[in-house]
């Protein structure tokens, strides 16, 4: 799995406890580090990801935060795709 973060305060936290829980279901992390959401959707769908997560929370105030999840081919995860 392909993990990005944005530059805000809370998103180590989240990478950390994403890489916990990601590792604990037996998979592995490659991390990209600091990047922007297309930059993880790039890395996924051209460098043969089956999944990717980026954390953050897009244009919110910097209080928010979340994650971005996508599968094979940068397909975002939503209700209509899981």
């Amino acid at each position: 799995m392909l993990v990005g973060r944005d530059c805000r305060t809370s998103s180590e936290e989240i990478y950390e406890a994403v890489v916990r829980g990601v590792n604990d279901a037996g998979a592995d992390v490659y991390d990209i580090g600091l990047s922007s959401t297309p930059m993880v959707y790039f890395g996924t769908a051209n460098y043969g990801f089956d999944a990717s997560i980026q954390i953050t929370a897009s244009h919110n105030p910097a209080e928010y935060n979340g994650m971005k999840v996508s599968t094979t081919d940068a397909q975002a995860v939503d209700k209509t795709r899981r």
